[in-house]
């Protein structure tokens, strides 16, 4: 976005040709050693949006001009808005929307403003028991720099609803503030990616979980498949499934086969042994307590710990998947 600015003669400018690029920011600051300059630069635009007459009110009979484009076409005066520092109504502390030049709209936007403020509120003060977190809202912010809450919320509310895991550790114990845990994630970053290797060659070699060419059947989309099938209505519709030569005929059958499978997994000598040889590391860290016990009542979570950032956000994105309901009537408070 580009501003060019033609002005001669208006009220004390004498000359003005300048062009401002908007592309890499959106706001520009004009300095000018008196306040004459900044007060004849606001009237000029007042004027050109008011309709009125721009002139030079010291030498009358000198020609003004002001021209103005915005992305190389005349500027609009409906895009012009421009407000008194002077003005007694202004009051910058109340609201953004004290901008607004129509007392109606900005009482409907003071409105609409509360209202997300407060839905916002109640969403964190939710969120707060499943994360044990004080500032949720930090905590989200950290992975999405440069977007605030909602919007961060609006772009990604299908990934919020197509979250699969339900995470019952609170968020510090992985995430904590001093990166303890990131510190011993980076630090043995080839044990956990043994881990990590061990598990899926055994995975390979499933019963259930299968790797072929014409795709993978991991846990992601056994996942998938359990979700799917959570309320019955398949099996109650007479439906079965055969998996790995087995019947199927109930949700809790599928749950069961699915996670005796994985505990066999984790259970296998050679599995235990890389296990123990993390959870040893682990334990000579005395900052480590709450993370131990994470992993110790569910070692899946160690698998995730190769991509830490990645595994930050699903966590969060479980976490507001909890509250998706009161997160789809902010997001269209928002949008609308």
């Amino acid at each position: 976005m580009k501003l060019k600015l033609n002005l001669e003669n208006c009220y004390g400018i004498g000359k003005l040709q300048k062009e401002f690029d908007f592309s890499d920011k959106n706001v520009l600051l004009f300095y000018a050693q008196n306040g004459t300059f900044k007060t004849s630069f606001a009237k000029t635009f007042k004027n050109i949006k008011d309709d009125k007459q721009i002139k030079d009110e010291i030498f009358p009979e000198r020609i003004s001009k002001a021209y103005i484009e915005f992305n190389g076409e005349k500027i609009n005066k409906e895009d012009i808005f421009v407000f008194d520092s002077y003005d007694r109504e202004f009051d910058s502390s109340k609201s953004v929307t004290t901008f607004m030049a129509s007392p109606k709209l900005k009482k409907e936007y003071d409105e609409i403003f509360s209202e997300l403020d407060k839905q916002k509120k109640s969403l964190l003060k939710s969120l707060k028991k499943y994360t044990g977190s004080s500032d949720c809202e930090k905590e989200i912010l950290k992975i999405f720099s440069n977007k605030n809450l909602y919007q961060i919320l609006s772009d990604n509310i299908d990934f919020i609803k197509e979250v699969k895991e339900n995470y019952e550790f609170k968020y510090h114990d992985i995430f904590d503030d001093k990166n303890k845990v990131k510190e011993f994630v980076d630090t043995n970053k080839e044990l956990l990616q043994g881990y990590f290797d061990k598990y899926n060659e055994i995975l390979l070699s499933s019963e259930i979980f299968k790797k072929t060419e014409n795709g993978e059947f991991g846990t992601h989309k056994i996942k998938e498949l359990q979700n799917t099938l959570s309320d019955d209505r398949f099996f109650l519709a007479s439906h079965k499934l055969l998996i790995s030569n087995q019947e199927i005929t109930t949700s809790e059958n599928l749950n069961n086969l699915i996670q005796n499978e994985i505990d066999r997994i984790l259970e296998n000598d050679e599995i235990k042994n890389k296990f123990d040889d993390i959870e040893k590391k682990i334990t000579k860290n005395q900052n480590l307590k709450d993370f131990k016990e994470v992993i110790n009542a569910n070692k899946g979570i160690l698998l995730k710990l190769i991509n830490y950032e990645e595994f930050r956000k699903e966590v969060i994105f479980s976490y507001l998947n909890k509250k998706i309901n009161e997160i789809e009537d902010l997001v269209s408070l928002y949008e609308n």
